[in-house]
């Protein structure tokens, strides 16, 4: 499965792990009880080899007396489950349960990294914290809280800790995005989403904190102003970099683009400063030329004809196992994913309106019941480029999008209203749909596919067909610049162009045709 000799792979569970990790059974042409009977004997083996394990033992040490009298008095029997092999490793270690601590959690962590085959050491390690504190420490006295790991992710400030007059400026100066009033001569030519909105403040709150980080008070961030002076901006954008290793992040351009803006049409800079800002976004910018690898690796996948296959036989495969069970909860989420990814096979809309489709202003039905015609419709102002689409759906799709509708829709949300993907309050969100969308494709076909690589996918598809018919792409994709395009798929099409050539030339000077 991993293309190598037995001799060529190491021996150690912890490098063997993330290798083992990429094997979906789905891939491999096998079930997933073969799967992890392979890594299950893969892992006895390993554990045969180590020096410290060659004496053989009949069978496990029984758990402590003390361990197991805890877990037959936890309220419930997953928590138990949660914390069986936490407690085996303690009660094989003779480490009592009042005896637990972080030093005590490390060591098992360190443990499970040199034997685990299966999962992800930190994550046991972070399942196993959450239960002891939830189910244990909460529950007893004698027993000490595990402190939780230091947040990764980077939580900036909120606005009200900045002073009255930089809210209000901030608030200004969104007013002036979103064209409040329309007779101002202030802000853009035409009014921004509130999408955009959303990130400008978020960009100003980030860097904001990062001037704070680096040392300004909080009471001096009295305006945008005060932001976008040459110096703060040099100042606050070292943050990110020191914080990225010293290389900028692919989104610091943008940031630094934002600020410009402010500084040039809302605090209105000199000519000289609005010039030094200019060149500290350039200094941060990422020339970024088409897919990223990520991208790039998760189209490859695509070369495989099977997988094309099977990622486009799943939306009806989802819908045959939910029939199977038709009045529950889950099949209902099943065939939302069908239904989202049918879509978004035969027309490659972006997540955000995905995610927001309307059934009463989206859909456009026509003919009689048993051979309804159906249209997505979406106007120019909710497209992020401001081109409308309007795209007729095939009868499959129909027939699966009318299914979805009458039988399993009203499953997935009490209050479901005029919304395709229904969440408890309104649509479901671009990222909420995203990751569910993820999820059931990898589980069921070993597939990394987020909703945006079909747009990708789309465009790769089509000139694998018909090489050289970028405008046609541009059109399918909404792209409003044929440069876009271009920057993506100019490589791609090239690529094509070669295999046509093999396909139409030389087959035939060489006799093949």
């Amino acid at each position: 499965m991993l293309n190598k000799r037995p001799a060529d792979l190491p021996a150690s569970a912890k490098a063997l792990r993330p290798m083992l990790a990429k094997l979906h059974p789905v891939q491999q042409s096998i079930t997933p009880k073969r799967l992890a009977n392979i890594k299950s004997d893969l892992a006895a083996a390993l554990k045969k080899a180590r020096r410290e394990d060659r004496v053989a033992k009949t069978a496990p040490p029984p758990l402590a007396e003390d361990w197991r009298d805890l877990l037959d008095h936890l309220p419930h029997r997953w928590q138990a489950y949660m914390l069986s092999r936490f407690a085996r490793y303690c009660s094989e270690n003779s480490i009592e349960p009042s005896a637990v601590s972080d030093t005590v959690l490390a060591d098992f962590e360190q443990h499970l990294d040199q034997r685990d085959l299966a999962k992800n050491p930190k994550i046991a390690v972070t399942e196993t914290r959450r239960v002891w504190n939830s189910s244990v420490a909460c529950a007893d006295e004698r027993f000490q809280r595990l402190t939780p790991p230091p947040r990764r992710d980077h939580v900036c400030r909120s606005l009200t800790d900045y002073p009255a007059s930089f809210q209000k400026d901030l608030a200004a100066y969104c007013d002036t995005l979103v064209h409040s009033d329309i007779l101002s001569d202030l802000g853009p030519s035409k009014p921004l989403r509130p999408t955009s909105v959303r990130n400008i403040v978020a960009s100003v709150r980030q860097f904001a904190n990062a001037l704070v980080q680096q040392g300004k008070a909080v009471d001096d961030v009295t305006s945008l102003a005060f932001l976008v002076e040459p110096e703060h901006c040099k100042l606050g954008l070292r943050y990110f970099l020191n914080r990225n290793g010293g290389k900028p992040p692919t989104w610091l351009a943008g940031m630094a683009g934002h600020l410009l803006a402010i500084a040039r049409h809302h605090v209105r800079l000199s000519d000289g400063k609005i010039a030094k800002l200019c060149e500290l976004q350039k200094r941060v910018r990422c020339e970024a030329s088409g897919f990223t690898d990520k991208n790039r690796a998760r189209l490859a996948q695509f070369e495989d004809e099977e997988n094309l296959r099977r990622l486009f036989d799943l939306p009806q495969r989802l819908l045959s196992e939910a029939r199977r069970r038709p009045d529950s909860s889950r099949s209902a989420s099943l065939v939302l994913c069908a239904a989202a990814i049918e879509i978004l096979l035969v027309c490659p809309i972006r997540v955000a309106n995905l995610s927001s489709l309307s059934v009463e202003a989206n859909f456009r039905w026509s003919g009689p019941p048993k051979r309804r015609l159906l249209a997505l419709w979406l106007p120019s102002s909710t497209v992020k480029n401001g081109v409308a689409i309007e795209a007729d759906l095939p009868r499959e799709s129909v027939q699966l999008i009318q299914a979805y509708l009458t039988n399993w829709r009203h499953l997935v949300s009490d209050h479901a209203g005029e919304w395709l993907f229904p969440a408890d309050h309104g649509s479901r969100t671009p990222d909420s749909l995203s990751k569910t969308i993820f999820e059931v494709i990898h589980r069921q076909t070993g597939l990394e596919v987020n909703a945006h690589i079909f747009r990708h996918l789309a465009g790769m598809l089509f000139l694998k067909v018909l090489p050289g018919h970028i405008e046609s792409v541009r059109q399918l994709l909404g792209h409003r610049k044929t440069d876009t395009t271009l920057r993506f798929y100019a490589s791609m099409n090239g690529k094509w162009a070669v295999q046509r050539y093999d396909e139409v030339v030389l087959a035939k000077i060489r006799g093949r045709q």
